[in-house]
């Protein structure tokens, strides 16, 4: 688990790095290059999300499945909004200092700030979402699965063929369905890790490169719709199985799973890193020119998204070291007050 939450934290780390960074320069970029990313970049805008919600799902699966019998159920979400208000407040600051227009995802003054606090238009949106998913997902514990499962089938295919797609906060709605699916599916989903083979990880793979080319042949929004959770459980699936099999060769286990437990500084800071990045690099006049180099365009991706990886960790580790913990979790005292007060 902790080795699938690296791949998809990464997943998203990178495909933001082409999103917002590197494919902006495509017209500068060797052609060879600039096509293998926005291939490489579609495939992980099919299937990073539900990775990482359904990571995220079955890692919470048996205490969610407790319902609020397990006090956790409750720590839990006023853990992760505090975590929220902390960082929108340090995305807000970090906006108004850097006032380069050309950043997606701006928290637009102090009207905009109050108005996240319940409606998420930043990357912060999934910490928001963790923080109402396991409320709600703990409340229907006595609902079968099959109908949850199929309202939040309806809920996605709703929220896409509406074609609604700001605030972030949409999002929280149309991809439940793939938090439910590592909720309710954390068994099939650990049998199919246990019992992954090579010839059985290539068919899975194989599976989601077709269910992509036949998004050529949906052309409405329904169809799209459905498309859209198909592809997105079918990249669930196979990543789940090309992470397993990775994970019995030692090194590669080790750096994932290392990876894997750091998830939540890497999850909040990478955007302002690359916000950072996007800023110094559009006052270098020689950049288009390095990047747009064959050898530094087939790495670029892979280089810097490292870098923030690394960068990430180190900020860090140095904050815990400095005292700042408390931007990375519930400070001890406010926890222990809430647990106690669940105790009465």
């Amino acid at each position: 688990m902790d080795a699938a939450r690296g791949l998809a934290v990464l997943a998203v780390v990178i495909f933001h790095v082409c999103l917002w960074h590197f494919l902006p320069t495509a017209h500068d970029l060797w052609g060879p290059a600039a096509r293998v990313w926005s291939k490489v970049n579609g495939i992980l805008g099919s299937g990073r999300v539900p990775l990482l919600l359904a990571v995220s799902g079955l890692v919470l699966s048996r205490r969610v499945r407790r319902g609020f019998a397990d006090p956790s159920n409750i720590v839990r979400p006023l853990t992760n909004y505090y975590l929220y208000v902390v960082w929108l407040l340090i995305y807000g600051v970090f906006f108004a200092l850097v006032t380069f227009s050309s950043l997606p995802h701006r928290v637009h003054g102090v009207d905009d700030w109050l108005i996240q606090l319940i409606v998420p238009d930043t990357t912060l949106w999934y910490v928001f979402a963790l923080a109402v998913y396991i409320p709600v997902f703990s409340a229907l514990r006595a609902v079968p699965p099959w109908l949850v499962l199929a309202a939040l089938t309806g809920v996605t295919i709703g929220v896409r063929a509406l074609d609604v797609s700001d605030p972030q906060a949409v999002k929280i709605a149309e991809v439940a369905l793939f938090f439910a699916v590592g909720v309710y599916g954390a068994g099939p989903i650990r049998g199919l890790a246990a019992s992954i083979s090579c010839a059985r990880a290539g068919a899975l793979v194989g599976l989601a490169a077709v269910v992509t080319l036949g998004g050529r042949l949906v052309t409405d929004e329904v169809g799209g719709s459905v498309l859209f959770i198909i592809r997105g459980l079918a990249f669930m699936v196979a990543s789940v199985a090309v992470i397993a099999l990775a994970v019995r060769w030692g090194p590669a286990e080790r750096a994932m799973s290392a990876v894997g437990r750091q998830t939540l500084p890497i999850y909040v800071m990478h955007p302002l890193v690359i916000y950072a990045l996007i800023a110094t690099t559009a006052q270098w006049r020689g950049f288009d020119d390095f990047v747009g180099h064959p050898v530094v365009a087939s790495v670029y991706p892979i280089v810097v998204t490292a870098a923030i990886t690394v960068l990430c960790l180190g900020l860090h580790r140095l904050a815990v070291r400095t005292g700042l913990g408390s931007l990375f979790g519930l400070p001890a005292g406010a926890r222990r007050r809430v647990e106690s007060l669940l105790q009465r």
